[in-house]
């Protein structure tokens, strides 16, 4: 008797991760890089499957009352055939003055889907703003713009959407 195993195909393990970050100056520009790294065992191997290998990449750089920020991240997804990587990336920018802040930010998610079967992907754009009312309260309020589009072109995995958002922050 005892418990039944639990090895099924896809499943990882033995997950590694490791990630480092450096923040400092350089003149008169605030500066953060970031990056991790992981890894995961595939526990049954099959024909579709492999280990799993995932890398985020990240920097931020503020001057004066901009701010700029991008980030790029490739997972395998622990598949073994062509064109199943999952890639995203996103780029902001931010300008505050005073009580007042306005940013723009752009992006993309790409998911292959096999070999000869294309890529899903999904893009979206923000323009927002923000008021700081006083200590620990800022509203904030803006729109998104968001366009799936199918590998395959089937209507039905095909979506735009426009969300327009207002909220509150409070901070303690």
């Amino acid at each position: 008797a005892g418990p039944g195993g639990n090895a099924d195909a896809g499943d990882q393990s033995e997950v590694i991760e490791m990630g480092v970050n450096w923040t400092g100056k350089v003149g008169d520009t605030s500066v953060g890089v970031s990056g991790s790294w992981g890894e995961a065992s595939e526990e049954v191997s099959s024909a579709t499957t492999d280990d799993r290998q995932e890398y985020t990449l990240g920097v931020k750089a503020s001057m004066n009352n901009i701010s700029f920020g991008a980030r790029f991240n490739n997972d395998d997804q622990g598949t073994s055939g062509s064109n199943t990587d999952r890639e995203a990336w996103v780029v902001g920018i931010r300008y505050k003055s005073g009580p007042w802040g306005m940013g723009l930010q752009i992006a993309n998610n790409e998911v292959g889907q096999g070999a000869g079967l294309g890529v899903d992907e999904a893009r979206a754009i923000e323009v927002g703003g923000s008021y700081s009312i006083g200590p620990g309260i800022t509203m904030v309020g803006g729109v998104q713009v968001h366009d799936l589009s199918d590998s395959v072109s089937d209507p039905a995995g095909e979506n735009d959407a426009t969300v327009f958002f207002l909220g509150t922050f409070l901070s303690f």
